[in-house]
């Protein structure tokens, strides 16, 4: 008899209610497709959660072209060295490269994709194969959404001296705004320096580095909007939805009235862009700082620059910009700690420079 007991199944005893409301609580996108693969009962179960968060990792590359890849590599990096044998790369030519090419490609080739005969992501490696619309296939309930793509260019965003860029887009059928928090370095403080440099006028150099941010930026924003253009058809219960990076470098987070608006848009246009959303002439209001010290948490920004972007011609303002910028950057902790610092001694700043950009 107590042989029998502990051979029962406790969870047959549970009702499916109770089950569903268990599974809402896991939100993990691979551990609920491992889950549904467990019995007929998960899998009838699981397609009902309203709550799901993705992270969707590489696509697995063959070992013969990583080889060719890695000796393109060397080759190239041979090509770039003069004759004293020193890497000749400039930190424009590393940004455009990590910033700008590197998140384009990924971001084509998950949009790009077509579906493959599979029907289910029971396993790992069609679970690391397939794009969005593939991995949420079956989930019909969905109401909460967040999709986390792979990260890119480690250089980007590190807090070891490299390139820091970070940017926070809002859509409806297309971009309302976009704050972008850029340094060329964020290192710790020595105590040496005083306050904050005195602003200063950008060198021509300095605003191309600015623009290719910019730039930048925008493109990734918009194919991740694209992204959910793809997936809002298929799932008309959504409500809230989020896409950002594993290095949390930028994100686009959308609301109930946001993605209804998105919805009618595309159902009124079936012939969406092949890549990405296309992008508003626009307006941007930028504040640089040389170098600005942060005293509350301890670092040195330098070549801080803050950019607050919104379409040309903006009928009503729904937020000001200090309202638009403040909470846009990290998901609490020390970084948002560091990041909303700058902010706030940026914004005290009175002069800004002005740009507008056609729609691309």
């Amino acid at each position: 008899m107590a042989s029998a007991q502990d051979q029962q199944d406790h969870f047959d005893r549970l009702p499916d209610a109770i089950l569903l409301v268990i599974f809402n609580k896991l939100h993990d996108g691979q551990s609920l497709c491992r889950s549904k693969a467990v019995c007929k009962r998960f899998g009838s179960i699981i397609p009902q959660i309203i709550t799901i968060s993705v992270a969707i990792p590489r696509r697995n590359i063959n070992d013969g072209i990583l080889v060719k890849n890695k000796e393109s590599k060397v080759s190239s990096d041979q090509d770039s060295k003069p004759a004293d044998g020193k890497p000749k790369k400039t930190l424009l030519k590393r940004v455009i490269n990590s910033v700008v090419l590197r998140p384009l490609q990924l971001l084509t080739r998950f949009v790009l994709r077509k579906s493959s005969d599979a029907s289910s992501c029971s396993c790992d490696d069609e679970f690391s194969l397939h794009s969005p619309n593939e991995i949420l296939k079956g989930f019909d309930e969905i109401r909460s959404l967040s999709l986390e793509l792979p990260g890119h260019g480690s250089d980007i965003g590190s807090s070891d001296g490299g390139v820091l860029l970070k940017w926070n887009a809002k859509f409806g059928s297309e971009l309302k705004s976009c704050v972008i928090l850029g340094a060329t370095s964020c290192e710790e403080s020595d105590n040496s320096a005083e306050d904050a440099a005195p602003d200063s006028n950008f060198n021509d150099e300095d605003l191309k580095l600015r623009v290719v941010w910019t730039i930048s930026c925008l493109i990734a924003a918009s194919s991740r909007h694209h992204l959910l253009q793809k997936l809002v058809p298929e799932h008309r219960l959504l409500e809230n939805a989020a896409i950002t990076d594993a290095g949390k470098q930028g994100r686009i987070r959308m609301v109930k009235e946001e993605i209804e608006e998105l919805r009618s848009s595309t159902e009124a246009n079936e012939e969406a862009a092949a890549e990405r959303s296309r992008v508003p002439a626009l307006r941007m209001k930028m504040w640089h700082v040389p170098e600005l010290e942060l005293q509350g948490s301890g670092r040195v920004m330098k070549g801080a620059t803050l950019v607050v972007i919104r379409p040309v011609g903006e009928k009503k303002r729904a937020e000001k910009d200090g309202e638009l910028v403040m909470g846009a950057f990290g998901d609490g902790g020390e970084e948002e700690k560091v990041l909303g610092e700058a902010v706030r001694k940026m914004m005290k700043k009175k002069k800004t420079c002005t740009l507008e950009m056609n729609s691309f």
